[in-house]
């Protein structure tokens, strides 16, 4: 019961202390030894001489069931004072009172900025998430050889059998070398027709000019000299090179610090020229062979020159 009784609460222990002295004292009032019931039953009173001896007569009867009252109205007065001695054991003692800071609640405004702010964060991060690396440049365009040097008038560009295509520009840098060289030696061809109808080298004074000069002793000797002379230039010191311009191999005679101007340059106009030039030459030397096959003349006695 005190088991029962005990509690770490306040109303809990006044409840058990109020069954405690309710219990302690009913137990005392009827106890029969107490003070308290001859008093209730009148004990100032005159008993009757026969009333007395019968009292007497009973008080031995009765001495055997007043120890055995006795002990049974005790277990009640101990019942109670056990209570008693639990409630005021366990009575709630004075604690102290604990401040707690609380956080104040947002207001509306600043949960709606909060909101915000998290939203335009995620945002950044899903962006920044999926951003794409920037895309590389646009490729440059083709090559086109419509738009390449030598395309002037009045035939702009022409390829009637179709050799050059767009894109192939390792496939056109080889074409215009092979065009500038072509054109080139067609030159020299044309002017040396003249020079050699004129001129004669110490040893050639007998070697006819022009397409007679093939059947002449001295056509070997100058084969020798010339073929591997050209070789060695065409092989080591005039080697094409495709990171450079078709036909680019400097400018060995210094012709740009002559003094003539845009003459020496290596400009586009120059070029075209050149490209133009060589193109003539390579038809005139071809016609300064065919005629000269037909008529037995060199090139300038198919002008009527002596």
């Amino acid at each position: 019961i005190p088991a029962l009784m005990a509690s770490k609460t306040g109303k809990v222990g006044i409840a058990a202390c109020t069954a405690g002295l309710t219990w302690t004292g009913s137990s005392w009032l009827l106890s029969p030894e107490n003070f308290v019931q001859p008093a209730l039953h009148g004990t100032s009173s005159q008993y009757s001489q026969k009333e007395s001896l019968a009292m007497h007569d009973s008080a031995e009867a009765t001495e055997s069931s007043k120890t055995a009252s006795t002990l049974t109205s005790s277990v009640p007065l101990l019942i109670g004072s056990s209570c008693v001695a639990s409630a005021i054991a366990i009575r709630p003692k004075k604690t102290s009172v604990r401040h707690v800071a609380c956080e104040a609640l947002p207001t509306l405004s600043a949960t709606v900025d909060a909101v915000a702010s998290k939203e335009a964060d995620a945002a950044d991060a899903i962006a920044e998430a999926t951003e794409e690396p920037p895309a590389p440049p646009p490729p440059p365009p083709p090559f086109d050889p419509a738009k390449a040097i030598g395309v002037t008038p009045p035939l702009g560009y022409f390829d009637p059998l179709g050799f050059c295509k767009v894109g192939d520009y390792a496939g056109f840098h080889n074409l215009r070398c092979a065009e500038l060289k072509h054109g080139r030696v067609a030159m020299m061809a044309a002017a040396g027709t003249v020079f050699a109808h004129y001129v004669r080298f110490p040893g050639f004074e007998k070697t006819p000019a022009g397409l007679g000069a093939l059947g002449a002793p001295g056509f070997a000797i100058g084969f020798f000299i010339l073929f591997p002379l050209a070789g060695f230039l065409e092989i080591v010191y005039w080697k094409d090179d495709i990171n450079k311009e078709p036909g680019n191999f400097g400018d060995p005679a210094g012709w740009a610090g002559t003094g003539l101007g845009g003459a020496g340059s290596y400009s586009d106009e120059m070029r075209n020229k050149e490209l133009n030039n060589g193109r003539m030459a390579m038809f005139s030397i071809v016609g300064i062979l065919m005629a000269e096959l037909v008529t037995g003349k060199d090139g300038m006695q198919q002008f009527g020159m002596p």
